[in-house]
C-alpha cells in the first residue's frame, strides 16, 4: 500500500488523467478552452457540474455541501469533489484505501486551481496574443493525444486465460522479474588453437574427470575459464558451448566444440540446477496480461499503419531531411507522443501546486 507522500506526489498525474483521458471524448477540448480562455475562465469543470454550475446554486442553500467559494459564492461542492474522487478510483483501483488523503490532495487541487482561475481573469492573461498562441499549439497537442488513444481503442485486444500460463512457462526465463534463482550447468572449460591438441587433452581429461581443472590449468592456463552455472543468458560465454550443453542429460560430460573464431573449446559440465522462478499467481499473470496486450496492439498497430498508409497515399520525403529512404519511424515511439505531452503538463502543473503550498 502507498504512504500518503506517494499519494501526495502522484495526485496531479491523476488529475491530469481525470481531465484528458476520463471524460467524454469532446469534454477535454471543452475543457481546455474553458480554462485557458476560449470562453469565460471557470473554476470547476467535471461530469457533476450541471450547465450554469446549476449544482453549485443548489448547494448554495446548505454551507455544508460547499467546499469552496470565491467571494461569497460556490465554486466547488461535496458533489463536485465525489466525482473526482470516483474517477481518481476508477483509474487507480489500489487508493481506494487512501479515501482520506485521496479527497485531501484532490480539494488542495481545487483550492490552487481556483486561485490561478481567478487571477489569470482577473488580470486579463488569458486575451494576451501569447496566451492565446500557446492555447491553440496545446489543444493540437491535445487533439493528437486523443487521436491516439481512440486510434489504439479502435482495435480492441484481448488476451485469453489458457494463453497468459502458456506464454509464462515458454517465455520464464527471458523475464529477469520473474526469475528467483537462475539455474544453469555448472561448467569449466578451456580453449585450444589446434584441433589435435584439443582432442589429446579430451582423451586425457575423460581418464581423469575429477582433475579436469588441474589439468585444464596445466594445459593452457591463459585461456582456462570457470563459467560457474551456464544458461542461456549467461554472457562471456561461446555459443558453442551454450548449445552443446543446452540439452545434456547425463553429468559430468566433457566433450569438445568448435567455436566461430576457428578456436576449440574443450569443457567439462558437472552437474545441473533448476532455476526457481515467481509462482503464476494473480500478480504476475494480470503483469503477463498487459505485456501481452500491448505485444499484440503493437502488432496490430504496425499491419494497420501500412495498411492505412497505402490507403492514405502517404509519401514521405525522407531525402528533403538528409536520411535514409528506407528509414521507417518505430510506431512505438509514435505512441510514445501521448505520454510525453502528458508529463509536459504534469510537470507544469507540480510547479503550480508547489508555488501554493509554498505561499
Amino acid at each position: 500500500m502507498k504512504s500518503a507522500s506517494m499519494v501526495r506526489q502522484s495526485l496531479p498525474i491523476s488529475l491530469l488523467i481525470i481531465t484528458l483521458v476520463m471524460l467524454p471524448a469532446c469534454a477535454p477540448l471543452d475543457w481546455i478552452k474553458k480554462q485557458f480562455g476560449k470562453e469565460e475562465v471557470s473554476t470547476h469543470q467535471s461530469k457533476s457540474t450541471e450547465p450554469e454550475n446549476k449544482s453549485a446554486k443548489k448547494a448554495s442553500m446548505n454551507e455544508n455541501e460547499v467546499l469552496i467559494s470565491m467571494d461569497g459564492k460556490p465554486v466547488v461542492t461535496r458533489a463536485n469533489l465525489e466525482e473526482d474522487y470516483r474517477q481518481v478510483v476508477e483509474e487507480r483501483p489500489e487508493l481506494k484505501g487512501l479515501e482520506p488523503y485521496v479527497k485531501a490532495n484532490l480539494l488542495q487541487g481545487l483550492v490552487t486551481q481556483t486561485i490561478v482561475d481567478a487571477y489569470v481573469k482577473e488580470h486579463n492573461i488569458h486575451n494576451s496574443d501569447t496566451y492565446k498562441k500557446d492555447l491553440e499549439n496545446m489543444i493540437g497537442r491535445l487533439t493528437r493525444v486523443l487521436n491516439v488513444k481512440y486510434f489504439r481503442e479502435a482495435f480492441p485486444v484481448e488476451v485469453k486465460e489458457a494463453d497468459i500460463k502458456e506464454y509464462y512457462e515458454k517465455n520464464k526465463e527471458t523475464f529477469p522479474d520473474l526469475i528467483l534463482e537462475r539455474g544453469g550447468v555448472e561448467t569449466m572449460a578451456v580453449s585450444f588453437d589446434k584441433e589435435d591438441a584439443a582432442k589429446a587433452f579430451v582423451e586425457k581429461a575423460k581418464a581423469t574427470p575429477k582433475d579436469f581443472e588441474k589439468l585444464a590449468q596445466a594445459a593452457n592456463k591463459n585461456t582456462f575459464r570457470d563459467f560457474k552455472f551456464v544458461n542461456a543468458q549467461t554472457p562471456e560465454v561461446d555459443p558453442a558451448i551454450k548449445n552443446a550443453i543446452s540439452d545434456l542429460k547425463k553429468f559430468p560430460h566433457i566433450q569438445m566444440v568448435k567455436a566461430a573464431n576457428n578456436t576449440y573449446w574443450v569443457f567439462d559440465a558437472t552437474s545441473k540446477k533448476e532455476s526457481k522462478y515467481r509462482p503464476f499467481d494473480e500478480q504476475v499473470k494480470e503483469g503477463l496480461r498487459q505485456y501481452m496486450i500491448q505485444e499484440k496492439q503493437m502488432k496490430i498497430m504496425e499491419d494497420e499503419m501500412a495498411k492505412l498508409k497505402e490507403k492514405y497515399k502517404i509519401e514521405v520525403n525522407a531525402s528533403a531531411l538528409n536520411q535514409d529512404v528506407q528509414t521507417q519511424v518505430d510506431f512505438e515511439e509514435a505512441m510514445g507522443l501521448a505520454d510525453q505531452t502528458a508529463q509536459a503538463a504534469v510537470d507544469a502543473d507540480n510547479g503550480a501546486a508547489q508555488a501554493a503550498q509554498v505561499a
